[in-house]
C-alpha cells in the first residue's frame, strides 16, 4: 500500500477526463463515470485478487525472525523480505489505522480482524512506550509545540516509526499530523466498540493521554502539516 497523503498528490493537475484513464488495459472498461454494477465490482475483486493487489502480506512488518509484527510499511518488502531500500519503508499511523479499519469492516469474524487488532496493538505499544513522555510534557505546560516553527515537529507525538522493530525512527521528521492521531484514536475506539478489542488500563491511559494532549495545544486552532504533509497552516484534516 502507498500513503493517501502521498498517492493522492498525483491527482493535483489532471482534468476530469484524465481521472478516467488507465495504464492497464485489463481496468479500463471499469474506469467510467457511472457508478459500477454487483457483478462489475465482483470482477474487479476477481481481477486485484488474481494479480495479488488486494494480498496484504507483502506490506507487513517482520522482525529478525521473520515474524510479522502487526503494523504495516508504506512499501512492498523487497526480495530479502524486509522494506529497506525504499524511502517508504516506515510505519505511518494514519496509513495504517486506515488499512486496519479497511480489514476490520471487510473480515469482522476472520483473519482481517485478527491483522487489525495486531496493527492497533502495535501503534499502542510504541505510543506508550516511546510517546507518551512528549504528550506529558505538553499537557502539564512544560513545552510548547505549537505554531509554525519547525523546531518542534520532532517534540509531537511521533506518527512514522519502525515497524520492525516499534522502535522510534530518529530521523528529522515533520510529526505535526494531528489527523494521524485522530485516525488511531477513532479506529481503536471502532474495535472496542464492535466488542473486538476492549479497552484495557493501559489503552485508557494513552486515550486519555491523547485527548488531553489535542486539548492543549487546542488542536482546533493548532498549526500542522495536516494530512497532506505540507506547510504548517490550521488543516482542515486536522
Amino acid at each position: 500500500p502507498t500513503s493517501p497523503a502521498r498517492s493522492g498528490k498525483a491527482l493535483f493537475g489532471r482534468n476530469a477526463t484524465d481521472l478516467f484513464a488507465t495504464v492497464r488495459p485489463e481496468l479500463a472498461k471499469y474506469c467510467k463515470k457511472m457508478p459500477l454494477s454487483l457483478a462489475e465490482l465482483n470482477e474487479v475483486q476477481d481481477l486485484l485478487e488474481a494479480k495479488g493487489t488486494l494480498d496484504i502480506s507483502r506490506a507487513k512488518c517482520k522482525d529478525e525472525a521473520g515474524q510479522a509484527t502487526g503494523p504495516f510499511s508504506a512499501a512492498a518488502a523487497n526480495a530479502k523480505g524486509d522494506h529497506s531500500g525504499s524511502s517508504m519503508f516506515g510505519s505511518w499511523l494514519r496509513d495504517n489505522c486506515i488499512i486496519a479499519y479497511g480489514l476490520f469492516v471487510t473480515d469482522p469474524e476472520g483473519q482481517g480482524c485478527e491483522d487489525a487488532k495486531a496493527c492497533i496493538n502495535a501503534i499502542a505499544k510504541f505510543l506508550l512506550t516511546h510517546e507518551s513522555h512528549r504528550m506529558e510534557l505538553v499537557i502539564n505546560g512544560h513545552k510548547n509545540v505549537t505554531g509554525p516553527d519547525p523546531e518542534t515537529w520532532m517534540d509531537r507525538p511521533h506518527i512514522r516509526f519502525i515497524g520492525e522493530t516499534g522502535l522510534e525512527d530518529t530521523k528529522w521528521y515533520n510529526h505535526k499530523q494531528n489527523d494521524a492521531l485522530g485516525y488511531f484514536m477513532w479506529t481503536r475506539i471502532q474495535l472496542a466498540l464492535a466488542g473486538k478489542l476492549p479497552f484495557d488500563g493501559t489503552h485508557y491511559k494513552l486515550l486519555g493521554q491523547l485527548f488531553d494532549f489535542l486539548r492543549a495545544i487546542e488542536c482546533w486552532s493548532d498549526f500542522d502539516a495536516g494530512h497532506w504533509e505540507e506547510h504548517s497552516a490550521q488543516h482542515a484534516s486536522s
